[in-house]
């Protein structure tokens, strides 16, 4: 699905990808005529205090919720560096951001945000929610391992997603536009010209592919076709 809108003179596009019903891709691509502040927040828990503990990885750009039932691993990658890190410990109650009626009554909870300074840029996160300590799906149940390919151009960034039955997905971002071509393993190539796109299942025997602002998906050089009716499946301007 994807949604745009206009705010703080910055057009605004944001694109969401459930992926198998084991996580969730939300890119954003901003367009503005000046630099800005940005901040990428994350709400959980329902408006309420996250709870239980949050470990940080800002030098990934990740960050890692885990309550006693379940988790949630986020990862934020951008096409200018990141800082993820937790909202200020206190903040006045006219901030309204923090500040929220929970069981019908005002109260703080805490958000997760990742910041940075940029003009047009192009932001990707992966949400990859997870249980704890009951039976799950693979996948599910924390075993997911997303790690990033790195050797890419400026502007450029990709993760590899291992879930735990040894499906392989991958994430591409491209600010720059043209054709990216990502190796994601010896002898296994994705390629696209979107300013983001998901495959999936790229080892199998069935891959498919979602491109952002782009035309183009391949695998080894294979192109995918990008029609409704297909495998694959691209949203366009």
């Amino acid at each position: 699905m994807e949604g745009r809108t206009r705010y703080a003179e910055v057009d605004w596009i944001r694109s969401a990808l459930f992926v198998g019903r084991r996580y969730v891709v939300v890119g954003d691509l901003l367009d503005a005529d000046a630099p800005h502040e940005y901040t990428w927040r994350l709400h959980a828990n329902a408006g309420g205090t996250v709870g239980g503990s949050v470990t940080l990885d800002a030098s990934h750009q990740r960050a890692h919720i885990l309550r006693e039932r379940a988790g949630l691993q986020v990862h934020v990658g951008a096409s200018v560096p990141v800082t993820v890190h937790p909202a200020p410990a206190t903040h006045p109650e006219t901030d309204y951001v923090y500040w929220h009626v929970i069981n019908g009554a005002p109260g703080e909870h805490d958000v997760l945000d990742a910041t940075f300074i940029g003009q047009s840029e192009t932001v990707v996160s992966v949400l990859f929610p997870h249980r704890v300590a009951t039976p799950a799906p693979s996948g599910l149940d924390g075993s997911a391992q997303v790690t990033a390919i790195t050797g890419l151009p400026a502007g450029a960034w990709a993760w590899r997603i291992e879930l735990g039955d040894g499906t392989v997905d991958v994430v591409v971002a491209n600010q720059g536009g043209g054709s990216l071509t990502v190796e994601v393993a010896p002898g296994l190539e994705v390629t696209t010209n979107g300013r983001w796109a998901a495959f999936t299942a790229v080892h199998g025997a069935r891959p498919r592919a979602w491109v952002v602002r782009g035309d183009a998906a391949a695998i080894n050089g294979a192109s995918l076709a990008l029609d409704g009716s297909a495998a694959t499946f691209a949203f366009t301007p």
